[in-house]
């Protein structure tokens, strides 16, 4: 029993039950009989009293506190005891009669944990349903009416928090002191009255974009990589639970839920050991809240995605839906999950292997929440320059998480190269567009759409508008068929220009057909006069009985990237196949001969 001050200043005897982890002090009000057994003639009916000098003082008390609930558990009852109606209702402390209060989950741990403290009554009825009341200004519970007889019900304490919901409401409201504890360190109560408990989080604020994270760290062997090859028994199947500090899955999907962005990144570092094989039964993976096993790795807010964010973003170094699936050298897979409601990874399968060359690694992050996606690089530019935040490595070539229009576009994967272009972070698009597809020819104007591997429409604009310089590398086969000459114009997502160029040429003026290399250069084929050769914007214009191509790198960022290509004239002869080539964006240019090595490198 402790001594507070209550609103008007008068000091008030309360219940104080205090915890140390988390380190929380709660304000409690204890009911003088908390059991009531079950009785074979009398109805429910029972008036709560309570360890107390004055419940109105007490009750005032109450009012002042950000939230306070109380729990009721009923025992042998009928499946429709506790639907409350009419005469059958709970009485808040003013006498007002209530019919709303929330069911808590059958199995939960206040329901275990109450048929543990009231083990006799457990055993001859089994479970109890529980029932949580949350309206601060009522509680306690001063009086409950339920139809039928023979029910048993304990009344546990009315319980007060003062406690705010998530680091971005502490920010919000500038109450840095409430749930503090040091360190950057706070105890949330995430859905504040409800029946998930307190926990303690990490706090990042950052006053330069009013944004807070909210951190549950990884815990026990997950906060470093964990081997997985080395294990007690390598050539069996076995499971690693994920482990985080002072929170349950439950709390922190519980966190995901209240968040408008949450992330969580997730590494597996193989050599000669599969990650997924078939994603359809899959072999190694990790399961997220719903216990089920993932099809996908880190494949941002698609979840249900068979592979990994390598396959999504279609830059794969192997066939495989995975990096580490070829069983090869050293190799890595990673990403991040961002669908709220599948969040957290909650542990890992591994398959048996018993090899000595094998080498498995996995690693997994934090969950961090916010209200604004922020805190994530920009582009693959702001992520070289970060090296390693978050316990993300930014260090090596691969798949990333970024954020180029916070509050706008949502956070999505990319390919991020870091060593091609000494310095520099590139970020990689890659067309869902086989090279050398052929377009079809039966007539004029045929438009043929050029989507992205991975991403939509809104996201990779987003991330064209950040960056200082994009490219992309184009080709166009052709036999017996005019190029620009022709009318044939590509367009960028935006659709309202058409661009009458090609790669290396320049746009023309007034709306004019532009240029193609070779006509930039006063150089396009043909044996006819000079001049001819000169005035002539592309190779295939030309129009001989040869087949002839025009290819070159488009550097017009407000041309990109091409999401549309329309074929003009046609003739009955014609042949025609276009290349579309990967989208690179950086905030510093790039040579061409980099860019010819970036086309090469992948498959």
């Amino acid at each position: 029993m402790r001594a507070i001050d209550g609103p008007d200043g008068q000091s008030i005897p309360v219940g104080c039950k205090l915890y140390r982890d988390p380190p929380l002090g709660i304000l409690t009000v204890k009911p003088e009989e908390p059991v009531y057994p079950p009785t074979e003639d009398d109805p429910v009916n029972i008036t709560i009293r309570y360890i107390t000098i004055n419940i109105n003082l007490i009750g005032n008390v109450m009012s002042e506190q950000k939230f306070c609930s109380q729990k009721i558990f009923i025992y042998c009852g009928q499946e429709d005891t506790g639907n409350l109606a009419g005469n059958y209702a709970w009485y808040g402390r003013d006498g007002s009669k209530n019919y709303d209060w929330t069911p808590l989950p059958a199995n939960g741990e206040d329901v275990e944990s109450n048929c543990e403290v009231n083990a006799k009554l457990c055993n001859l009825c089994g479970n109890p349903k529980g029932f949580l009341v949350t309206q601060k200004d009522l509680l306690p519970v001063t009086r409950l009416v339920l139809a039928g007889s023979n029910i048993g019900v304990v009344i546990e304490s009315a319980e007060c928090f003062d406690l705010l919901s998530s680091c971005q409401e502490i920010y919000d409201t500038n109450e840095r002191e409430t749930g503090y504890f040091g360190k950057n360190r706070y105890i949330i109560d995430v859905d504040k009255a409800g029946p998930l408990r307190p926990f303690r989080v990490l706090c990042e604020f950052d006053k330069s974009t009013d944004n807070a994270v909210t951190v549950v760290e990884v815990g026990g062997e997950w906060e470093s990589s964990v081997p997985i090859v080395g294990q007690d028994d390598e050539s069996e199947d076995f499971d690693l639970e994920v482990e985080y500090s002072h929170a349950t899955k439950d709390q922190i999907n519980g966190l995901a839920k209240i968040s408008d962005f949450c992330w969580q990144s997730v590494q597996f570092r193989c050599q000669h050991f599969p990650l997924l094989e078939d994603p359809t039964q899959p072999t190694t993976y990790y399961t997220l809240y719903d216990g089920q096993p993932a099809s996908s790795f880190g494949t941002g807010d698609d979840v249900e995605f068979d592979g990994c964010a390598c396959h999504k973003l279609g830059v794969c170094f192997t066939a495989m839906t995975c990096n580490c699936d070829a069983e090869g050298p050293m190799s890595v897979d990673r990403g991040a999950i961002t669908d709220k409601t599948a969040l957290p990874i909650t542990a890992v399968h591994v398959t048996g292997k018993n090899d000595s060359d094998s080498v498995a690694q996995f690693q997994i992050g934090s969950v961090r929440c916010s209200a604004k996606s922020t805190a994530l690089p920009k582009d693959c530019a702001e992520a070289f320059e970060l090296v390693n935040k978050d316990g993300v490595d930014y260090r090596q070539s691969g798949e990333y998480l970024i954020s180029p229009n916070p509050g706008v576009v949502e956070p999505f994967m990319v390919r991020c190269d870091f060593t091609t272009f000494p310095g520099k972070g590139v970020t990689v698009f890659r067309p869902h567009f086989p090279e050398n597809n052929p377009l079809p020819t039966n007539s004029s104007d045929t438009p043929t759409p050029v989507p992205y591997k991975g991403v939509d429409t809104d996201q990779i604009e987003a991330l064209v508008a950040q960056s200082a310089y994009c490219y992309q590398g184009v080709r166009f086969d052709c036999y017996s068929t005019p190029f620009l000459s022709g009318g044939s114009y590509f367009q960028s997502t935006d659709l309202t220009e058409k661009w009458r160029f090609w790669g290396g040429g320049e746009p023309g003026e007034n709306g004019k057909p532009g240029t193609c290399a070779c006509g930039d250069d006063d150089a396009c084929a043909g044996l006819d006069s000079s001049e001819g050769q000169r005035t002539r914007p592309c190779n295939c214009d030309l129009m001989d009985d040869k087949v002839r191509k025009d290819a070159g790198i488009i550097d017009n960022k407000d041309a990109l990237p091409i999401s549309l290509f329309n074929l003009g004239e046609v003739t009955d002869m014609s042949q025609v196949s276009l290349t579309i080539g990967d989208l690179y964006c950086s905030q510093e240019p790039l040579s061409e001969y980099g860019l010819i090595l970036l086309s090469s490198g992948y498959p």
